[in-house]
């Protein structure tokens, strides 16, 4: 698993399937590998996927991977904040995809609701104009049904 990590020459669609794959063993029942999965070094490699926006499912897995991560103790959600992972987040929510959206906001919660210095934090980077605008979208699309 840990070649998708590192070989930068690979496709994306490869780098899909390792991502997947480290999903799943995240969200699997039990205790998740997450120090297993910070020492290969996913934080960084997901956080880059994030930006590849010609990929939404490859950023969809790698918010979830994200997610999983900032749900586990405070020192595993503060390796999420310190890789910049609240600032490669927020973006997202403001794209087209919803399922990008949704995993980037619940990536966002998990970080947010460590704590107030992180939940300060998450605030300060901005995430509460897209929110916003999100709820707006939202209510636009209720009143036409």
């Amino acid at each position: 698993m840990t070649c998708f990590l590192y070989n930068s020459s690979l496709n994306s669609a490869r780098q899909f399937r390792g991502t997947q794959v480290a999903r799943k063993l995240l969200s699997r029942e039990g205790v998740p590998p997450i120090d297993v999965m910070v020492e290969v070094g996913i934080v960084p490699r997901c956080i880059e996927f994030l930006r590849n926006s010609n990929y939404p499912d490859l950023q969809f897995e790698a918010a979830w991977v994200l997610s999983d991560i900032a749900s586990g103790n405070s020192a595993q959600t503060d390796i999420v904040v310190k890789a910049n992972g609240v600032d490669a987040l927020i973006p997202l929510l403001g794209f087209s995809h919803a399922h990008v959206i949704e995993q980037a906001i619940r990536a966002l919660a998990n970080i947010a609701g460590d704590g107030p210095s992180l939940r300060d934090l998450v605030i300060s980077k901005g995430i509460v104009d897209p929110l916003v605008a999100l709820v707006n979208t939202q209510s636009e699309v209720r009143e036409i049904n």
